[in-house]
């Protein structure tokens, strides 16, 4: 295999990795959708937990997300990537 070659495999996994990070940030993103549910079930504080639950972890990921974007190599990736993985 020719360095040409071992670098753009290189660059593969780090745009494969660099998708998974940026669907995880749209989950995250799309989790927080469930804040303004809380409102509506007031009345029911059982029914609260689940959603409140939800926007938590969606905002913890996108938090990790916001202060861990600047890490670009294939380890750090794929490490963030399981990271938000398990959070969910």
């Amino acid at each position: 295999m020719t360095q040409q070659q071992q670098r753009e495999e290189n660059l593969s996994l780090v745009r494969k990795w660099a998708g998974r990070r940026r669907g995880f940030g749209a989950i995250g993103g799309a989790s927080l959708a469930f804040g303004p549910v809380l409102l509506s079930e007031l009345d029911h504080s059982i029914y609260i937990v689940d959603d409140l639950l939800v926007a938590i972890l969606g905002a913890a990921v996108l938090i990790l997300y916001a202060t861990l974007k600047n890490r670009v190599s294939l380890a750090d990736l794929q490490r963030q990537t399981n990271l938000f993985f398990v959070r969910f």
